[in-house]
């Protein structure tokens, strides 16, 4: 007959394949063992354990309402492990986690208070060990992660030590096993070794249990209030499958001890609720439910709306607020109050005619001032068509009016100035402000601006002020489209946790979506084609090579250099032909035009160089590397011998570029889920990103540059900044993974009508070669150089990348966005604890400002 248990709305199990008891001829049990193991349990152990439990009444049922913090108290003076048993059996606290009923949750026990604590759990898992002859369960807790991991490595069958671990079981496994022991002898299972099982490393119940099944998460409820245990993929410590997550607005993990909001637990189950084909569940229907009960809640609060609406100018008229009340309100106060009325003559909402003097309410609000902190009067008009509501605005008195009190346009420009000049936090200055206006005699100044009130007035002024973003990121030099960029991607970010699940999920399927351009390969733009070829052309370079590995070398490279190679190489020349041993691409070098063909044709064919300025000059700022040489050899045109190879280059040079089809620029009308995390007001989606066959294929395999992206484990990754060669910032992205090539080449290829001539960015060696896998048509003009600062950890990269190399970007300050970023260091304290719509407008004010600053000085 099939057994079905569920326990606390947990699953459904079937027990009927579970190893049960078989009765023997004299009618007592045995377990279903392998041969010598007769004996179910250790009787002696079970024995100890029923004494130290003592007696326990069934039909006590402690009363439990009122309790604090979902907390069960117990009302008996029992023993500890008397009393936790008792309350997990009244509450029915442990759940079963699998079919194999091997793994329980229970909740934690406060000893002290002698209590049940829902925001703690633990795992007991048990297997079944064959010691001294007798098979007996064997459990263990996550409480203490050392004895678990020791538990999972020990073999089936145990020799020697066994009492060290049965006789100091901890408080959970004590109930547990006392709990189930009873179960198990209702629904007749028995622990059992099969004969064929010889796994002496990991035991078989575990084994078992950790292999990754079809099925990879299962979702149920648990003890407590919004209490949920899902088993995730299986890691490598076989310690973590399951958890428990706490589900409300947000979702926290209580079983993990870091990353508690973006765990592998979370992660799977927002998966899950992501896939409308789950809801069918009623689990995950009930806790879908929830969580967008706890969200219309939470929105539902009521919150301080502000009443002004008016744009309020970022500078300030001097003189303008002189006699005004939000800033001289001692001017204007009679016994201590001050009078405010609505000057509307048309009515916002239906453009109706509003009468002169005709206030039909009144409300008493306080006024704070920088110095002062008044009583106020505030009198609002009803509109005789719409019957809504004119409140005064407050714009003309330098007021702004949040409904339940009134801020002056001072203090709120007070702390602009103070985070705009010294990244001053939200919270300092309002702590700064309480000491001034205490000192001046308010002493419950404190109580009545309240921070989180403060807090919403500054973002409530900060949407009022009238600045123009989209000519504040744009430089008046460079206009719309900077033919230089300069970016940089920096570790300031907000919490992870606030970021919408569809964003990630968005660009998943994007990155999965099907692919269709093709870009150029490895093979079209690098000239030795072998890595052995380029291994020992400069081990030649730098040491000299043995006659056979000399006849290796020859065979590996093209005719031209082998030709060349086979001569004595003058010293002078060597650097430039180091440039062909390296993996870089030679368009990087030789970078390819019209110009640039007929000059190599030219020079190829024995047209003089070093006497002509001109060509000279243009030698020094496109090769720079060929410039060298020239500059040493004797005789104004190119070598004999080498005038092949510059041939051979340009070939391969211009070989990425050669019969390839151009990427459709298409724009769709659906955003890419980014739009709120991306701020670049000149420069607008202009195409989509594209799909590629390289996105399908992992990274090359063996010594390239590669820029390494640690991080903070629950903020995103950062920001990625665009700026002109003046310093002008064009917006930036927040970057939900850890910066890579493919971040400039979404912003540059979406954005860009025509990209940039020159991009100056620390990883743009790899960053040239994505943008040849994908779309090497869009960036055939485009030069990618390595900016001054981080050219030094490039030593594998083509000299070509050297920003350093080209004269005409002397002038070019290439640490611009690097000094952007030590600015934005001073706000990360406070702007990682934002939510992402304060997140972007305290960065937008921050750079627009700056920009404004660079601006003026350009302009001057």
């Amino acid at each position: 007959m099939k057994r079905r248990v569920v326990w606390r709305g947990g699953p459904r199990y079937d027990f009927s394949q579970v190893p049960t008891k078989k009765k023997g001829a004299s009618g007592t049990s045995t377990s279903t063992t392998s041969q010598g193991e007769g004996r179910c349990r250790n009787t002696d152990h079970v024995a100890n354990r029923d004494q130290e439990m003592g007696t326990l009444e069934p039909n006590v049922r402690p009363d439990v309402a009122d309790m604090p913090d979902f907390a069960v108290l117990s009302s008996i003076p029992l023993g500890n492990i008397t009393s936790y048993v008792s309350q997990l059996r009244q509450h029915s606290a442990v759940t079963m986690c699998d079919p194999h009923a091997t793994v329980f949750v229970l909740p934690d026990f406060h000893e002290d208070q002698s209590k049940l604590m829902v925001n703690k759990y633990h795992f007991v898992q048990r297997c079944a060990k064959a010691i001294n002859a007798t098979c007996q369960w064997v459990y263990c807790c996550s409480c203490s992660k050392r004895e678990q991991e020791l538990m999972q490595s020990l073999s089936t069958r145990i020799v020697d030590g066994a009492s060290g671990i049965l006789d100091n079981y901890c408080i959970h496994i004590k109930a547990t096993e006392h709990i189930v022991d009873d179960f198990d002898r209702q629904n007749d299972i028995a622990p059992s070794i099969d004969d064929g099982d010889h796994n002496y490393t990991i035991p078989s119940c575990f084994a078992e249990e950790t292999a990754p099944a079809a099925h990879q998460a299962d979702v149920f409820k648990v003890f407590g209030d919004g209490m949920y245990c899902i088993k995730s993929g299986i890691d490598s410590s076989r310690t973590n499958s399951y958890g428990i997550v706490h589900c409300s607005k947000n979702m926290a993990c209580l079983t993990c001890e870091h990353g508690v909001h973006s765990c592998s637990h979370v992660s799977d189950l927002k998966k899950l609720l992501e896939d409308d084909n789950n809801l069918c569940d009623i689990t995950l229907q009930e806790l879908n439910d929830l969580i967008q009960t706890a969200n219309k809640v939470s929105s539902s609060v009521s919150r301080t709306v502000c009443l002004s609406s008016e744009t309020i100018n970022f500078n300030v008229i001097p003189g303008q607020y002189t006699n005004s009340p939000g800033y001289n309100p001692h001017q204007f106060c009679h016994d201590n109050t001050i009078t405010f009325t609505s000057d509307e003559k048309v009515c916002p909402n239906c453009t109706s005619d509003l009468e002169v003097g005709d206030e039909d309410g009144e409300m008493t609000l306080p006024l704070f001032t920088r110095s002062f902190m008044f009583s106020s009067k505030v009198y609002y008009k009803t509109c005789p068509t719409c019957n809504s509501s004119v409140h005064f605005d407050g714009k003309k008195e330098a007021i702004l009016n949040m409904g339940t009190f009134l801020v002056s346009h001072e203090v709120l420009r007070d702390y602009m100035y103070h985070f705009l000049q010294t990244g001053m936090t939200l919270f300092g200055y309002h702590q700064t402000l309480c000491k001034h206006l205490r000192d001046a005699g308010f002493l419950d100044f404190h109580t009545r601006l309240t921070y989180n009130k403060f807090r919403q007035a500054w973002y409530s002024f900060l949407k009022l002020l009238d600045i123009n973003y989209d000519s504040g990121f744009q430089c008046p030099e460079c206009g719309p489209e900077p033919k230089v960029v300069i970016c940089d991607g920096t570790a300031l970010s907000f919490r992870r946790e606030l970021l919408p699940w569809d964003h990630m999920s968005q660009q998943d399927v994007a990155a999965k979506g099907e692919v269709q351009n093709s870009g150029s390969s490895y093979q079209e733009r690098v000239f030795v084609k072998t890595a052995r070829g380029r291994q020992l052309l400069l081990e030649f370079l730098n040491d000299g090579l043995t006659p056979p590995a000399m006849d290796e070398l020859l065979k590996n490279v093209p005719l031209s250099l082998a030709t060349l190679l086979k001569k004595p190489i003058p010293e002078y020349l060597k650097p430039f032909l180091t440039i062909l041993a390296q993996k870089s691409p030679i368009c990087g070098v030789l970078h390819p035009s019209e110009k640039l063909h007929d000059f190599i044709s030219n020079i190829s064919n024995g047209v003089g160089v070093s006497d002509s300025i001109e060509n000279m000059t243009y030698l020094q700022h496109q090769i720079p590397a060929l410039f060298e040489v020239m500059k040493q050899t004797e005789g104004c045109c190119v070598p004999e011998d080498l005038r092949p190879l510059l041939q051979d280059l340009l070939v391969v040079a211009e070989s990425p570029f050669a019969s390839k089809q151009p990427v459709s620029d298409h724009l769709s009308s659906e955003a890419d889920g980014m739009e709120e995390l991306s701020f670049f007001p000149a420069l607008p989606r202009v195409r989509d990103r594209g799909k590629y066959l390289a996105d399908g294929k992992k990274g090359a395999s063996g010594k390239v540059c590669r820029k390494s992206s640690g991080g903070h484990p629950s903020l995103l990754p950062g920001l990625f900044l665009l700026h002109c060669e003046h310093g002008i910032n064009y917006g930036f992205e927040v970057m939900l993974r850890h910066e890579s090539p493919n971040t400039p080449f979404t912003v540059m290829r979406t954005r860009f009508q025509n990209v940039p001539d020159t991009v100056i960015y620390d990883n743009s060696c790899n960053l040239h070669n994505y943008c040849l896998n994908r779309d090497p048509l869009l960036f055939k003009n485009t030069w990618f150089l390595v900016d001054r600062l981080h050219w030094k950890n490039h030593k594998g990269c083509s000299v070509g990348y050297r920003l350093s190399s080209y004269p005409q970007y002397d002038s070019i300050n290439s640490q611009a966005v690097e000094q952007c970023n030590s600015t934005l260091k001073k706000l990360k304290g406070q702007l990682s604890y934002m939510t992402p719509t304060n997140f972007m407008g305290q960065a937008k004010l921050f750079l627009w400002y700056k920009n404004q600053t660079i601006a003026d000085k350009i302009c001057s």
